[in-house]
C-alpha cells in the first residue's frame, strides 16, 4: 500500500511540474519585458563609458580649483559640487582606493551619475510616449550626446545638475500621485540642486506656479489644496530652510546674507562693453572701484588683486560694490544691455564646439571605432539642429507646442511636459538675462531635456498622423 501510494503522489508531482514551470513562466515572461530596456541600457550605458573612460584624462579647467577645496569655501561658490567631491575623496581614503582622486571624481560621474541620467531620461520618455521600445531609443541616444557626455569627464558641476534637475522633476510629479515620501525627496533634490547650481535658487517657487497653472481647476474647488497642502508646505519649507541656513552661515562667516555672491562676475560680461558710461555718485568706495576697473583693462585678477591692497577690502565687500556698480549701469543704460541680449542667445543655442571639451573631442571623435564613429555622426546631427535658426525653431518651439497639443487630455503627463519645458526655459532666461560668455556651459543641464521633448514629440506626431491617415482610409472604404 505504501509503495502503490508513494508511486501515485509520484505521478501526481510529475503531472504538476510541467503546468507550474509553464505559470511561472507565463509570469516571468512579461516582467522581463518589462526590464529588458533597463538591463540593456545598462550594459551598453557602461560598455560606452568603459571606452570613453580608456581614452580620456579628466578635464580640470579654472573653475575646476575653486570646487576642489570644502572647508573655508567663500561666497561666490555655492558648497553642492564641493560636498560632492569631498564625499568621493572620504570614501577614497577609508578604503585607499586609488592615489588618482581626479580620475575617480569622473569614474563615478561617468559609470554613476551618467548611467543614472540615461536611466531617468528613459523613465520621463516611457511617462511621456507610453512605448517602452521608443523610450529605450531615447535613453540610448543620452549616451551619445557628446557635449553633455563631455562634462563627464570634466571636474565641472554640469553632470551632477542634470541629475539633480531630473530628480527633482521625477519626485515632485509624485507629490501629485499621493505619494509620502515625494515632497521630502523633491524638497532635498531641490535645495541640492540650488546649492549645486545658485542659478536655480528660485526653481522650486516655478515647479509650484506651474501646478498651480495645471491644476488650475481643481484647485478653484479647493479640494485639491486641502488634499496636498501638507505636502505642499513640506516641500517649501525643505527649501526655504535650505536656503536661510546656507545664507544665514554666509551672513556670519563672511557678513553676507545670501547663497551666492558670483552674479556680479556674471553680470560683467555685459556691462564691459559700456562700463565707460559709469557716471561717479556719493559713493566714494564705488567710484574708486570703477576707476581700477578701468585702470586694469577688465581684467578681473588684477582688478581684485588692486582692491585687496589698495583699498583694503574682502572678497564679499569687492562682490557687494561690484554688483551694485553692474545693477547701476544696467539700470542707467537698459539699451546697451538689452540690445546685447541677442548675442547672448545665440552663445546659448547658436554654438555646439565648445573649448571646455575640444581636447577630448579631437582624441575620440577622429578614432575609426564603431563607438568614436557614433559619436562623431550625433555629433554632427546635434550640431546642425544647434546651429540652424530653422532647426532651433522646430526643436525648441514647433515640437513642443506639437508634444503639448497630443499630451493635453491626459493632465499627469500634460504637467510633465509642462515642468520639462519650464526647466528647459529658466535655465534658458536665468543664463542669458545673467551673462553673455560662455553660454554654451549653462545649456548642457537642460539638453537632455531638449532632446527628450523632441523625440517624444516626433513619436507622438508619427503616431497621430499614422493614426489620422488609417481612420480617412477606412471611411472611404465601402
Amino acid at each position: 500500500k505504501e509503495s502503490n501510494c508513494f508511486q501515485g503522489n509520484q505521478a501526481h508531482i510529475l503531472k504538476m511540474l510541467p503546468t507550474q514551470f509553464s505559470t511561472k513562466s507565463k509570469k516571468f515572461a512579461p516582467s522581463l519585458l518589462k526590464i529588458w530596456p533597463v538591463i540593456m541600457l545598462l550594459f551598453i550605458s557602461l560598455l560606452i563609458r568603459v571606452y570613453i573612460f580608456q581614452r580620456i584624462r579628466p578635464g580640470f579647467h579654472t573653475d575646476s580649483i575653486t570646487y576642489l577645496i570644502l572647508y573655508d569655501i567663500e561666497t561666490i561658490r555655492t558648497p553642492g559640487y564641493p560636498l560632492f567631491i569631498e564625499a568621493i575623496q572620504f570614501i577614497n581614503d577609508l578604503f585607499s582606493i586609488t592615489s588618482d582622486y581626479l580620475g575617480l571624481i569622473v569614474f563615478i560621474q561617468m559609470f554613476f551619475l551618467g548611467v543614472l541620467n540615461c536611466l531617468l531620461i528613459y523613465k520621463l520618455a516611457k511617462v511621456i510616449t507610453g512605448n517602452n521600445s521608443f523610450s529605450f531609443v531615447i535613453g540610448l541616444l543620452y549616451n551619445f550626446d557628446y557635449l553633455v557626455m563631455g562634462f563627464e569627464f570634466s571636474i565641472l558641476t554640469e553632470t551632477l545638475s542634470i541629475t539633480l534637475i531630473l530628480l527633482t522633476i521625477i519626485f515632485y510629479l509624485k507629490i501629485f500621485e499621493g505619494k509620502k515620501y515625494a515632497p521630502y525627496a523633491a524638497g532635498i533634490f531641490s535645495f541640492c540642486l540650488l546649492i549645486v547650481r545658485p542659478t536655480f535658487l528660485i526653481f522650486f517657487l516655478g515647479l509650484l506656479f506651474i501646478t498651480a497653472i495645471v491644476h488650475f481647476r481643481k484647485i478653484l474647488r479647493q479640494g485639491f489644496i486641502k488634499h496636498f497642502r501638507t505636502a505642499i508646505v513640506i516641500f517649501l519649507l525643505i527649501n526655504i530652510a535650505g536656503i536661510f541656513s546656507w545664507s544665514i552661515r554666509n551672513k556670519v562667516k563672511f557678513n553676507y546674507f545670501g547663497t551666492s555672491s558670483l552674479l556680479p562676475y556674471q553680470l560683467r560680461h555685459y556691462t564691459n562693453r559700456f562700463f565707460h558710461k559709469y557716471k561717479k555718485d556719493d559713493n566714494e568706495l564705488m567710484n574708486r572701484m570703477a576707476d581700477i576697473y578701468l585702470e586694469e583693462n577688465f581684467n578681473l585678477a588684477r582688478f581684485e588683486e588692486r582692491i585687496l591692497s589698495e583699498m583694503n577690502l574682502s572678497g564679499v565687500e569687492i562682490s557687494k560694490l561690484f554688483l551694485k556698480m553692474n545693477l547701476k549701469l544696467i539700470m542707467k543704460n537698459p539699451g546697451d544691455y538689452l540690445k546685447q541680449i541677442p548675442e547672448a542667445i545665440s552663445k546659448y543655442y547658436g554654438v555646439y564646439s565648445f573649448w571646455w571639451t575640444i581636447p577630448h573631442q579631437k582624441k575620440l571623435l577622429n578614432k575609426k571605432q564603431f563607438i568614436s564613429r557614433t559619436l562623431r555622426s550625433f555629433f554632427n546631427i546635434y550640431k546642425y539642429l544647434f546651429t540652424n535658426l530653422v532647426a532651433q525653431i522646430f526643436i525648441l518651439i514647433v515640437m513642443p507646442a506639437i508634444l503639448f497639443f497630443f499630451v493635453r487630455k491626459n493632465q499627469s503627463v500634460f504637467h510633465l511636459v509642462f515642468l520639462c519645458e519650464f526647466a528647459i526655459n529658466y535655465n534658458f532666461l536665468a543664463s542669458v538675462l545673467s551673462c553673455n560668455a560662455d553660454n554654451l556651459r549653462y545649456r548642457v543641464p537642460v539638453e537632455p531635456l531638449i532632446v527628450l521633448i523632441f523625440l517624444s514629440s516626433s513619436l507622438l506626431f508619427l503616431k497621430g498622423t499614422l493614426k489620422s491617415i488609417k481612420n480617412r482610409l477606412i471611411k472611404k472604404s465601402p
